[in-house]
């Protein structure tokens, strides 16, 4: 009997020790069990899934829409380069077949209309150049090129309104055009003293437009570029450019011969 109950006590004694010995269940010890069942981790994992799958969609969506946005801006202004070179091109082709006309005013019935096919030409050229002007320069606004291409458009004013003042120079007076040939078309520069061949100043005109389109028409490849890379791509594109047509201290355009 003393026996049973001795080895009673120490089963007792021992058990009490094994509870103060062992650490204590912590809520997450007692959850596991819970957070183990299949059901759990199932609605678990749908919400993370749900809740990241979002997130991951509105990220991508976002990128999706600045890319189309950055797209559409130099799309618009690829398509106002182009239209800056069809505007010139008629521009520059009716102002020629005027200056043929002007040369044999006296022997063909087409000088008037020559006159008004330049006259709608050059009214044309000015309008879509103001307007290719806004969409052009407002992507150059804040890089180093801004000024270099503002500096083109004043250029293409100038030598286009000294280009039409010649040509109603010698459309209001028709004694000009007795017996001229088209190399002596010439009308004053701004500048004392100095004078300008007509046909070779519309020849330059256009061919330094084309020089403009060309470096700032922006190709595809740059449309995702850094910013920094980007600058530098313009920047060389405007060094050749300038290279081969500037504007000089008068605001006149000069194309290297």
């Amino acid at each position: 009997m003393f026996k049973r109950l001795s080895s009673r006590t120490s089963r007792a004694k021992y058990a009490s020790r094994l509870r103060e010995t062992s650490p204590a269940k912590t809520i997450w010890s007692k959850l596991d069990p819970i957070g183990r069942h299949p059901l759990i981790v199932l609605a678990f994992g749908f919400v993370l899934s749900t809740l990241f799958g979002t997130w991951i969609t509105h990220r991508l969506d976002h990128q999706q829409k600045e890319r189309e946005a950055i797209t559409r801006n130099f799309d618009a202004v690829r398509a106002a380069t182009d239209d800056l070179t069809v505007a010139m091109a008629r521009y520059q082709t009716r102002t020629l077949h005027l200056l043929d006309q002007i040369v044999v005013s006296n022997r063909t019935p087409h000088f008037d209309s020559a006159a008004n096919d330049y006259e709608a030409a050059y009214v044309n050229w000015v309008e879509r150049s103001a307007a290719d002007q806004a969409i052009i320069l407002q992507m150059y606004q804040g890089t180093p090129e801004f000024s270099s291409a503002q500096a083109y458009f004043r250029g293409f004013e100038q030598n286009s309104a000294a280009l039409d003042a010649c040509a109603r120079l010698y459309l209001a007076i028709p004694s000009m055009r007795d017996g001229i040939v088209q190399a002596g078309v010439t009308c004053p520069m701004p500048q004392p003293g100095a004078t300008f061949e007509m046909s070779h100043k519309m020849l330059e005109l256009g061919f330094c437009v084309r020089v403009f389109v060309a470096a700032a028409r922006p190709i595809p490849s740059i449309d995702f570029m850094e910013t920094d890379l980007r600058n530098a791509a313009m920047h060389h594109a405007f060094s050749m450019a300038k290279d081969m047509c500037w504007v000089d201290p008068a605001g006149f355009l000069k194309a290297r011969d």
